[in-house]
């Protein structure tokens, strides 16, 4: 019975996976977080899933989740093919949809504080921006992503190799 569960736990690896993904997005968020705070010289509780910023921490998790993936399951299977398709998705989105969202943002923001100064019937909207990422965010994120990736690699060995050794103590 034992045996069995360490070996499915050698065999699959859905967990760490799940942890090193988990792990690349309190990290990233994290850090953004104390930037936020080190610039804005207060904390608010929404700063720590606020999107967009530096690192990226949508990328952070792809990358994390792809690394484990390929290292787990193989560079060859379909399984990591996947994930990497996913990951460039994802990035994609940050720097191109979303960055230009946010752009997009930031003009209404503009726009509507200069009509609502001469227009009492119109009110300043705060659209909420940043929404996307720069190139340095995403590249940040894929660092702090490929750390957890190899964090979250080594507490999966770790536990397995605790498992392996209390089981035959």
């Amino acid at each position: 019975m034992i045996v069995d569960f360490i070996n499915s736990l050698t065999a699959t690896s859905g967990t760490a996976i799940t942890f090193a993904g988990l792990l690349a997005y309190v990290i990233a968020q994290g850090i953004k977080t104390i930037l936020d705070v080190k610039k804005k010289w207060h904390f608010e509780r929404n700063d720590l899933f606020d999107g967009g910023g530096m690192p990226s921490s949508h990328t952070a998790v792809v990358v994390a989740v792809a690394c484990m993936v390929g290292w787990t399951d193989g560079l060859d299977s379909h399984v990591f093919a996947l994930s990497l398709v996913l990951a460039a998705i994802v990035i994609y989105d940050a720097l191109n949809i979303r960055y230009y969202a946010w752009e997009q943002a930031r003009i209404l923001n503009t726009i509507t504080a200069k009509l609502s100064k001469h227009h009492t019937d119109i009110s300043p909207t705060k659209f909420k921006h940043p929404l996307g990422h720069t190139i340095p965010e995403v590249l940040m994120g894929s660092i702090v992503g490929v750390i957890s990736a190899v964090i979250g690699y080594n507490i999966h060995l770790r536990i397995i190799e605790l498992l392996q050794h209390w089981y035959r103590a």
